[in-house]
């Protein structure tokens, strides 16, 4: 039964339900599981590795809609984490000295979090149970993650001790964990009241063109995806932006080695034209077998002014995608953004070494059109939004079928596209001067 509770608690905070309050609570019935000395370790294990497999398997189902196998590898990498630290809590819960169990509920996950940020999946999966309102997010502006999610598991595993055994060490390591988190979350409120200094703001205008992803699709309707982009591109050049962005997408052509198309209009629009879009890793290639994920800049002149090419691939897809290693900002006569590409905005280092490289804002070009009915597009937007948070700096998000968003530094959206409609988004955003970050 605590089984089941855990289950639903935990669940209850993903999309579509949102309610994180509860999904904070999901971790208690476990722990009191762990601290029961009448339930066995192997019933215990089983107990958490169900809790695992149900709440990463209702999350990550979204990835059967690319592939089932991406899905079971995922999926069978994750699920066993609860079961993995409820055990290592069990071992330690024999030991006679309940204040310890509190710091190592606390510390156990955090080496989880760090181990997981090590992998090509990065921390995100277990991160997720925390994940919840914007005062609380706050916290990666100025300290790692951990801090939080640590705080929370120890916040339930006091509360599960004091259940069991009202002792000091119980009282004491509750107090101190709700202590951590009502700071984290004042801290966030007062932080998310002010607003970062600017050298100046940008007019930005993001396409989101809603056309389909298939490839079958595409190659048969090239002359229309031209015709789109030219006419959306020509709409959004009407509030005069200093940045016209399209999202990643693969084109019929290849925008790099014959940029005439997108040169021509940012020479007719006056504006810089930021795109995204898979190429040949050779002129003349075929982009199925040896590509690069790249974004191109083109300067009001109809020149190429900034390349940047994808440093992360997005993992156990085995795709034949050819990654980069320069994370230098594009610059453009208004200033220098750094650039995510794809899977790159779920990881925090590839915006950290942007904007410690001189990016005055961020731009995140995905294209999760696969999972345009699923939850996915909310959670890159959520990542986008923790991104904005820990560099400090403005984003832009641009996606084929959304969510595209205008983000400020303390994560907050400030416009919004619809779900699966086409859309131009234009505002402004700014160019901050302090260059501090998290990290």
């Amino acid at each position: 039964m605590l089984t089941l509770i855990a289950c639903l608690l935990l669940v209850s905070g993903l999309q579509p339900f949102g309610l994180w309050m509860l999904s904070y609570a999901g971790f208690f019935p476990l722990f009191l599981l762990a601290f029961d000395p009448k339930i066995k370790f192997s019933k215990l294990f089983f107990c958490a590795l169900f809790a695992g497999a149900f709440y990463y398997g209702i999350f990550f189902c979204w990835l059967t809609a690319y592939s089932l196998r991406t899905f079971s590898s995922v999926w069978l990498i994750v699920s066993p984490v609860f079961a993995v630290y409820f055990s290592g809590i069990r071992l330690f819960s024999k030991i006679n000295f309940s204040a310890l169990l509190i710091p190592v509920s606390i510390g156990l996950w955090a080496a989880l979090e760090k181990i997981f940020a090590l992998t090509p999946l990065g921390a995100a999966a277990l991160q997720l149970p925390f994940y919840g309102p914007p005062a609380l997010m706050q916290v990666v502006s100025y300290a790692d993650f951990c801090l939080l999610s640590g705080a929370l598991m120890g916040v339930n595993a006091s509360a599960a001790l004091l259940t069991r055994k009202k002792s000091p060490g119980a009282w004491c390591g509750f107090l101190l964990s709700s202590l951590v988190v009502s700071g984290i979350y004042f801290h966030g409120h007062f932080r998310m009241q002010k607003t970062g200094d600017t050298k100046k703001s940008v007019k930005v205008s993001l396409i989101q063109h809603n056309l389909p992803i298939s490839d079958a699709w595409r190659g048969k309707h090239r002359d229309e995806i031209y015709r789109r982009y030219r006419e959306l591109i020509l709409k959004a050049a009407e509030e005069a932006p200093d940045l016209i962005v399209l999202p990643l997408y693969t084109l019929p052509d290849d925008p790099l080695r014959n940029p005439g198309f997108f040169a021509g209009l940012a020479r007719s629009t006056k504006s810089h034209i930021l795109i995204g879009s898979h190429i040949p890793e050779k002129p003349g290639g075929d982009p199925g077998k040896n590509f690069l994920d790249v974004a191109i800049l083109y300067a009001p002149d109809g020149k190429i002014a900034g390349l940047y090419q994808a440093a992360q691939a997005p993992p156990f897809r085995g795709i034949p995608e050819i990654t980069g290693d320069n994370a230098a900002p594009l610059k453009a006569s208004f200033g220098t953004f750094g650039v995510l590409l794809c899977y790159e905005d779920v990881l925090p280092g590839p915006a950290r070494k942007a904007v410690s490289s001189g990016a005055e804002c961020i731009a995140a070009l995905s294209n999760p059109g696969h999972f345009a009915n699923t939850d996915l597009p909310y959670y890159h937007l959520f990542q986008d939004s923790l991104r904005a948070i820990e560099s400090n700096r403005w984003l832009i998000r641009v996606s084929p079928n959304g969510y595209s968003a205008i983000v400020d530094p303390s994560g907050r959206r400030i416009k919004k596209s619809v779900l699966r409609e086409e859309q131009v988004l234009t505002g402004k955003i700014g160019l901050l001067e302090n260059t501090a970050q998290n990290g």
